[in-house]
């Protein structure tokens, strides 16, 4: 009898191991049909992310999403982290650029093969610029003040150089200069404090005229990609912009 039950639970055994091996494999496949499509997702997007960004300056992608709210093209959030991003005249040293609760429409963009956004966020944008990045943009635009050089503080710019005066003459100057938004679309830059060095003087009204030169507005709208500037902090490391922009 003992012969019997032993043959008998030796046969069950037998059958249930098919069975554990199924479950598994269904098991695995629910595991990879919920992973596979936002990793893939992921790597469409890296793959095509000139839509947004220049490639060449993308180092880290990431998206966050499920495979429920990938069939109808929808995300969480969608982050890009690079370096020597180019903003107009401006070289941006390290950016982050993320958008939350954003829509791509999932055949457009397969049949053209390039990403198609709608419903499009607003994406945030962190920008640190270096100071020799916002010399580059400075010297741009300052066409009468040469030798220039840019030291940062927390706060403010200090910059140096010899510049031409409305009334002929070439003086070394320094001056600071402060840097915040303007109307969102545009980075401010207000000078102040600005002294002459040397034999040269200058008076109050020179001063004046030359404060008025080197203040100027760089706007940022019609770049690629535009930014919109919510805010600029400067410090004796680098500058931090903050700003807006759109995926379309």
């Amino acid at each position: 009898m003992s012969d019997e039950l032993n043959l008998k639970e030796e046969n069950r055994n037998k059958g249930s191991k098919p069975k554990v091996w199924l479950v598994g494999l269904i098991i695995a496949a629910l595991v990879l049909l919920w992973v596979a499509p936002p990793l893939a997702a992921e790597l469409y997007l890296a793959g095509n992310i000139d839509k947004f960004i220049d490639a060449e300056t993308a180092d880290e992608i990431s998206l966050n999403t499920n495979t429920f709210k990938l069939l109808s093209g929808r995300f969480d959030e969608f982050v890009v982290k690079g370096h020597n991003l180019s903003i107009g005249n401006l070289n941006v040293e390290t950016y982050e650029l993320s958008a939350n609760e954003g829509q791509v429409a999932i055949f457009e963009t397969l049949r053209q093969k390039s990403i198609s956004v709608k419903q499009s966020p607003v994406a945030s944008m962190t920008l640190n610029v270096s100071a020799k990045d916002m010399s580059n943009l400075l010297d741009s635009y300052y066409e009468s003040l040469n030798e220039m050089s840019v030291t940062l503080h927390d706060g403010y710019l200090e910059v140096n150089g010899v510049s031409d005066t409305p009334r002929g003459k070439s003086i070394q100057i320094a001056f600071n200069a402060l840097l915040d938004s303007d109307d969102w679309s545009s980075l401010k830059v207000t000078v102040t404090d600005l002294i002459a060095f040397g034999d040269k003087v200058l008076e109050d009204d020179e001063i004046y005229e030359l404060m008025e030169i080197y203040s100027i507005v760089i706007p940022f709208d019609k770049t690629n990609p535009p930014i919109y500037i919510n805010s600029v902090i400067t410090t004796n490391q680098r500058i931090v912009i903050t700003a807006n922009t759109s995926l379309n």
